[in-house]
């Protein structure tokens, strides 16, 4: 092998150890990185007063179904109100037409 042909052999070996190298930190330092995100969402889990949050949210949930109830219930008798003076105002209505065709 002519010594041409030989550096660029080792050139190719030197280039490929340090690109494996790189490899081997970038790989090393996102099992780094995991295990940092691991043990963080672990630790906020453990701390997390788990009752006391839903109880929480329990607590905001009621107090908007408990709104919702209060406006459909006003929906509901602001309806029957409309009804009531719907069926009224018919009613009138009828009763001018009718003494207007006999008067």
């Amino acid at each position: 092998m002519d010594d041409e042909k030989l550096d660029a052999l080792l050139e190719a070996m030197a280039e490929n150890t340090t690109t494996l190298i790189d490899v081997q930190k970038q790989a090393a330092s996102t099992s780094a990185s995991t295990k940092d995100a691991r043990t963080y969402v672990q630790t906020i889990a453990k701390q997390t007063d788990w009752t006391k949050n839903g109880r929480a949210i329990a607590a905001v949930l009621t107090t908007a179904l408990e709104k919702d109830h209060t406006a459909l219930h006003a929906a509901s008798r602001a309806a029957q109100e409309m009804r009531g003076l719907s069926v009224e105002l018919t009613r009138k209505t009828d009763r001018a037409a009718e003494a207007q065709m006999d008067g």
